[in-house]
């Protein structure tokens, strides 16, 4: 016979929910001049908890997550060709640079302004925004209390099917 674990896995999801919320809630704040909606609607998580009471927890994003979260330092132009598919994505509107009129977003017109902030990153660098850092350090502050009492209600509920288990024989 197997522990449910149905208390305790209400508690990682909850969890996961939390931190997920408030990840997006700072990513939003920090990151003010490209509100990275990409990025936010790229968290996730997976949760699953085994029947011995182990866990398994995946937070998921965007592939470029980590340069947003901790920053890079300047110096080494990052891949143009990361850039470029992820100008093809974003709902960016190009301008030309001499007349300020929007242009259409062609295999050229990307590849140059792809080029252009390769080259602002190599210069400047980025910034680190720890969006997801302080997401999951806040809330993990809260789950010692909520797990205890997790493990609790279902080796309670555990115990309560043993021993009615035991009565009907």
């Amino acid at each position: 016979m197997s522990m449910d674990n149905q208390y305790l896995e209400d508690v990682f999801n909850k969890f996961g929910d939390n931190v997920i919320h408030r990840a997006k809630f700072y990513l939003a704040r920090r990151d003010k001049n490209t509100k990275n909606q990409t990025l936010s609607n790229s968290l996730k998580f997976n949760t699953k908890v085994y029947p011995s009471g182990g866990l398994e927890m995946d937070f998921i994003a965007a592939d470029y997550m980590p340069y947003v979260e901790y920053g890079r330092q300047p110096g080494k132009m990052p891949p143009v060709s990361a850039i470029k598919e992820w100008i093809a994505i974003k709902p960016l509107k190009l301008r030309d640079k001499k007349t300020g009129k929007f242009k259409r977003k062609s295999a050229v017109n990307i590849n140059s302004v792809a080029f252009a902030i390769a080259l602002n990153i190599k210069a400047f660098g980025i910034k680190p925004s720890y969006f997801f850092r302080d997401a999951f350090a806040m809330h993990r502050k809260r789950l010692p209390d909520e797990l205890a009492r997790a493990y609790g209600l279902d080796s309670n509920k555990y115990l309560k099917s043993i021993i009615n288990k035991q009565n009907k024989k």
